[in-house]
């Protein structure tokens, strides 16, 4: 299990909580915590893929090497749209990622696009 180190942006924004777990999800290969957030139809957009389907993005991150640790910098909300980026950590390499996260209302339940570098 990957040691996961929080950001200090989320004590009092359940939104910026929500944003932050599906990060942490993404990054940890969690993909049992994804399964209900995806919109059937949910887009995923890298500078490496473009993944068009939810069960197309949930073999992906069950497919990737799980980390060692990740640590999340920064978490932002507002509106239907949360952003976060840190680092993972993995075998020693550190790789650092950005997520924008698109939601299909404003109570941020069900993804509809991820957006990452």
């Amino acid at each position: 299990m990957a040691q996961i180190i929080r950001s200090v942006d989320c004590g009092n924004s359940p939104k910026n909580q929500i944003v932050e777990d599906l990060a942490v999800a993404f990054e940890s290969g969690d993909s049992g915590s994804l399964t209900s957030a995806l919109e059937q139809a949910a887009r995923w957009n890298s500078a490496a893929f473009e993944l068009v389907t939810a069960e197309t993005i949930l073999a992906s991150v069950r497919a990737q090497p799980k980390p060692d640790e990740v640590f999340i910098d920064r978490v932002m909300s507002h509106g239907k749209v949360g952003a976060v980026n840190g680092v993972s950590r993995r075998g020693g390499a550190e790789r650092r990622f950005c997520y924008v996260f698109a939601f299909s209302s404003v109570k941020c339940q069900r993804l509809s696009r991820i957006e990452s570098y």
